[in-house]
């Protein structure tokens, strides 16, 4: 049986699975393991089993796209690298209007595991 929208939804309190804005209902289902063809890895996960499935903002999942999750987590991570390359960025913090803060990136989801299981 197929997971209805809302299930998918409420397992993440109406919130992007990734960024965790609140979605007020408009929202894009994601795998957080990608696809492949026919819908089944080597292994035969499926990959539209509802634990695979999450809420994402139209932001999160187009940049996501078919990455898997580590390898997106990585690519947020290292930004800035490329952002320091543009003279902009680099004249704002310069002059204190952006601080840049380097840290691991923790998806909105993950936030959700560590408060049901302590």
């Amino acid at each position: 049986m197929k997971p209805s929208r809302e299930s998918i939804l409420a397992k993440t309190n109406g919130r992007c699975a990734y960024c965790g804005i609140e979605l007020n209902g408009k929202f894009q289902v994601d795998h957080l393991e990608p696809q492949r063809p026919y819908g089944k890895r080597a292994d035969d996960f499926d990959v539209n089993h509802h634990s695979n499935l999450f809420a994402a903002c139209a932001s999160c999942n187009n940049y996501k796209s078919n990455f898997p999750l580590d390898y997106w987590r990585k690519m947020i991570e290292e930004r800035h690298i490329q952002l320091q390359r543009q003279s902009q960025y680099r004249l704002a913090i310069r002059f204190g209007l952006i601080e840049e803060i380097i840290k691991p990136v923790v998806f909105y989801f993950e936030t959700l595991n560590k408060t049901t299981s302590s």
